[in-house]
C-alpha cells in the first residue's frame, strides 16, 4: 500500500520520472526531485532512525518544512 498521494482537487502534481533508489540496501521506488522521507513514507518505511537510549523509532517530525 503506498501513502504517496497522487491526486487531489486543489494540488496539480507535475509527472515525474520513477526512479530507483537505495536505502540501506534495500530498494526503493521514488520520483525525481522527491524528498526522501517523502519516498520512504511512500514505501511504508515510517521509522528513519532509533534513539540512542531507549532505541525507539523516530519518524518524520514536520511534513511541511516549517519547523525550528
Amino acid at each position: 500500500m503506498s501513502l504517496r498521494i497522487t491526486d487531489h482537487p486543489l494540488v496539480d502534481y507535475p509527472t515525474r520520472e520513477l526512479v530507483n533508489i537505495t536505502i540501506d540496501g534495500v530498494p526503493v521506488k521514488a520520483y525525481a526531485g522527491e524528498p526522501i522521507a517523502a519516498a520512504l513514507l511512500a514505501n511504508n518505511v515510517q521509522g528513519f532512525r532509533y534513539t540512542t537510549k531507549r532505541k525507539e523509532p523516530r519518524g518524520l517530525f514536520c511534513g511541511i518544512g516549517q519547523c525550528n
